[in-house]
């Protein structure tokens, strides 16, 4: 009898141990689990902008401009135009998206990338990408 709640608590160390893997794991993919990653490591997800970095080509100002994001319980950057010293493919996007206030609710449809500990989308790569208000 003894055996048997040996073998139960057993199953039960393993099987909780399981559950807290898997979670760990899935935690890992994007960094965050708010956002789903396709396989080519784009993403698409809705959120409110926090504030709007758009000083990027403004002498002395930020090297890129970029909206903060809330998703759900997470911050994501959505990297939209950089500095006059980089090419941004996406001038569509770069242009709409210094024009967005904070308190809007976005689209944003880009390609994942992590940046030490920040969550950052980037809109220039591809003329795909884009930036939309909802």
């Amino acid at each position: 009898m003894n055996f048997l709640k040996q073998i139960i608590a057993l199953l039960f160390i393993v099987g909780v141990g399981y559950v807290l893997y898997d979670v760990a794991v899935s935690s890992r993919d994007s960094g965050f689990l708010t956002l789903k990653l396709n396989s080519d490591n784009t993403t698409t997800f809705a959120g409110t902008v926090l504030s709007n970095n758009n000083s990027c080509s403004t002498p002395g100002g930020s090297p890129d401009c970029s909206l903060k994001v809330q998703v759900g319980q997470d911050t994501v950057f959505v990297l939209y135009a950089y500095s006059d010293a980089k090419f941004c493919a996406n001038e569509v996007t770069a242009m709409s998206g210094k024009n967005i206030s904070s308190g809007k609710k976005v689209q944003v449809y880009g390609l994942f990338e992590k940046k030490g500990l920040t969550n950052t989308i980037l809109t220039c790569p591809s003329t795909n990408f884009y930036i939309k208000t909802i």
